[in-house]
């Protein structure tokens, strides 16, 4: 499994704005109804099963009404301070490569404020093996809708071979970072491409998405200003 996964800094965003931002993000995604079914919600069904409802993705009143509810399970009540949490999924259709996975989430933390570091963040699951091209559209359009710091398309083994510290961004195969970020570019070879785009630039490290360069993720590391 591929994950997107980022962060940003700690700025409120209000209900509407989130719902508005889940749906401008689904709106910028590619479909791939061939490849996936609809995005729905998790229910409890007969006390004792989860059951994944489809939603209207194109219905912000919906979409508001279920970042709430599942708000207020996460929290155990309604929230006292600001932030929302926002989980969506969807299943892939035919076979899964990893036969554990039931639903490919979409889940972000959004409107936190008041911590040392990035506390709010985005995470969505796409399966291995994804066309290259799809991938970036896939990437654009988070980056789109939610104006990240930082954002990489990484698997878990890649995010766990960088030894990363919590206030450092994961490099993956493709890295955004926002304009005005940190970047030495005389301390990665010719091999990494960097385009501007989106509000900042994007880093493509030799490899596959599923197998990336680790030799270049710590270029891009040390581009950063990450110790080794």
């Amino acid at each position: 499994m591929l994950r997107f996964i980022g962060g940003w800094d700690n700025r409120s965003d209000s209900l509407p704005s989130c719902a508005e931002r889940v749906r401008l993000s689904l709106e910028l995604m590619p479909a791939q109804d061939d490849v996936y079914g609809p995005w729905g919600v998790w229910r409890i069904h007969d006390e004792q099963t989860m059951e994944l409802v489809p939603v209207d993705v194109d219905d912000v009143t919906q979409l508001e009404r279920e970042i709430l509810t599942v708000t207020e399970r996460v929290n155990d009540g309604p929230m006292r301070q600001p932030g929302q949490h926002i989980a969506f999924a969807r299943r892939l259709l035919g076979a899964l490569s990893d036969p554990s996975t039931t639903a490919f989430k979409y889940t972000v933390r959004a409107g936190f404020v008041g911590r040392a570091e990035p506390y709010n963040h985005v995470v969505l699951q796409v399966e291995s093996g994804t066309d290259a091209s799809v991938l970036t559209r896939y990437m654009s359009a988070l980056v789109v809708a939610w104006n990240p710091a930082t954002l990489a398309l990484a698997t878990r083994e890649t995010q766990r071979a960088q030894d990363k510290q919590p206030s450092e961004a994961i490099v993956g195969w493709l890295t955004y970072i926002r304009a005005g970020t940190r970047l030495d570019t005389e301390l990665v070879d010719d091999q990494v491409a960097i385009s501007n785009a989106d509000g900042g630039r994007y880093i493509t490290v030799p490899g596959t998405p599923e197998d990336p360069s680790l030799d270049h993720i710590r270029q891009v590391r040390r581009a950063l200003g990450y110790a080794d």
